[in-house]
């Protein structure tokens, strides 16, 4: 099926398949994927924020038009029953459409984010295909392609210097979403050259820096590897009907180096805040 332009996300998210957001879960365990799958994701205000931001970003004809400011906290029920009685809106605060602005602009200030985002090609371009191996239905919906065949994901973030930014894809998950980006644009295409994916990283306080990555097509080969890993224990899991979780066995739990000898420690992502060990 070739790449499908104009898809609505509600219309995206009600597609059966295997998405990116359901291969992090099953990395972590089958359980958790089975428990996304029937209850869907926890919002949060990162997730709510970074949506907004994708508006604002990459379809600002549509931002502008469905943009509705609440003069109201964020998390109040005021600011629920604004969004209630406007389902067709996004409703932000004065504070949230103050920092979507300024993310907005020092993206598009960006020379090579705004590059790639300005270059011909496709936003918010979704694809559906069948794993040819375990027969499981799959979706993508991709931030952004170019018409010379660049693929590009846009993330809010704490930090885009480039050792926190990496230490939040692995957390996150963005190198899986990256390789399933590029399997789904292969797909629908029938594509086979080179395809790089970019990460536009931008920051969410002040100054709004923003930094763009690119993954190297080795380390995309073998993330991708890993995806069919999962793929094949999740198809497993559907023919059982058996999601297991972390195991039903004691298993050793040998203490990493920087806890037995001291020092600097490590710095880790956790519930979106950097902590140190």
């Amino acid at each position: 099926m070739p790449l499908l332009h104009d898809i609505p996300g509600d219309v995206y998210r009600s597609w059966p398949g295997v998405h990116s957001g359901l291969l992090n879960e099953i990395a972590r365990s089958p359980a958790h994927a089975r428990h996304y799958q029937l209850e869907g994701r926890k919002d949060t205000p990162a997730l709510c924020l970074g949506r907004k931001t994708h508006y604002a970003c990459l379809e600002p004809d549509k931002w502008r038009e469905m943009w509705m400011l609440a003069k109201v906290g964020p998390m109040t029920k005021a600011f629920q029953a604004a969004q209630d009685a406007n389902p067709d809106r996004i409703v932000v605060t004065e504070d949230q459409q103050e920092q979507i602005n300024a993310m907005t602009m020092a993206v598009w200030d960006h020379p090579e984010a705004r590059r790639i985002l300005s270059a011909p090609g496709g936003i918010e371009t979704c694809a559906q295909w069948t794993d040819a191996e375990t027969g499981l239905p799959a979706k993508v919906r991709l931030d952004k392609y170019t018409n010379d065949h660049i693929l590009a994901d846009l993330k809010t973030t704490l930090d885009a210097s480039p050792r926190k930014f990496m230490n939040a894809a692995i957390a996150y998950g963005y190198h899986r979403q990256a390789a399933w980006y590029r399997r789904g644009y292969r797909e629908a295409t029938g594509y086979t050259g080179p395809l790089p994916f970019r990460f536009i990283a931008v920051e969410k306080a002040p100054p709004f820096v923003v930094a763009v990555y690119e993954m190297s097509s080795d380390d995309l080969d073998c993330v991708d590897r890993d995806v069919q890993r999962l793929l094949r224990t999740w198809a497993e899991c559907v023919r059982t009907d058996n999601y297991p979780g972390y195991g039903d066995e004691c298993r050793p739990m040998p203490l990493p180096e920087y806890a037995l000898v001291g020092g600097d420690g490590v710095e880790i992502t956790y519930d979106g805040e950097e902590m140190k060990l």
